[in-house]
């Protein structure tokens, strides 16, 4: 024969080349399924539409986010603040707002009411949430912000638009 025939078993070669190929490569899908893992377990805020497209944001456990619209009658706006503890977990922990003195209504066991130096009022709530749905209205214009990055929901999921809003593991968001 013209080239050099050599057997390729495993008892010919020993622990060379074969192994260490095996070794690198279960080394590399056992890395990738743990980064894939903690990808797909990620905590994230899902705005999901009943049509069309959908949108989440990434969170962790105790991180807050707002949701800011005009109120309806005052035009003034309203600052939602919502503290996100785990997947179908969030408190609504306290919204500020600005009164034209329309006499809204408060009672001691919704909370803890106190006047702001800006004008402004802080009710204190903390009330649990498992989902929130809403219709985005373009009067109102309801935003949601997080971490410096505005979601205008008029313009993302189109008005009255029937939305759900929730935190759930990045998987179950796929899924949806």
């Amino acid at each position: 024969m013209w080239f050099k025939e050599t057997p390729r078993s495993p008892f010919v070669l020993g622990n060379r080349g074969v192994s260490k190929l095996y070794t690198v490569f279960i080394c590399s899908v056992i890395a990738a399924a743990g980064l894939f893992y903690w990808y797909a377990s990620q905590l994230v805020v899902a705005m999901l539409p009943e049509h069309g497209a959908k949108a989440c944001f990434a969170v962790e456990p105790g991180e807050t986010w707002q949701m800011e619209f005009k109120h309806s009658y005052e035009l003034t706006l309203w600052r939602d603040n919502f503290t996100v503890n785990g997947a179908d977990d969030m408190v609504l922990t306290h919204t500020i707002y600005q009164s034209q003195g329309c006499g809204f209504p408060f009672s001691a066991s919704e909370g803890k009411f106190e006047a702001l130096p800006d004008g402004h009022f802080k009710l204190t709530l903390n009330r649990p949430y498992k989902i929130i749905k809403m219709r985005p209205a373009v009067q109102a214009s309801p935003k949601i912000l997080h971490n410096e990055t505005v979601y205008d929901l008029c313009k993302m999921f189109g008005h009255g638009t029937l939305l759900t809003i929730k935190a759930e593991p990045r998987y179950r968001y796929w899924l949806e």
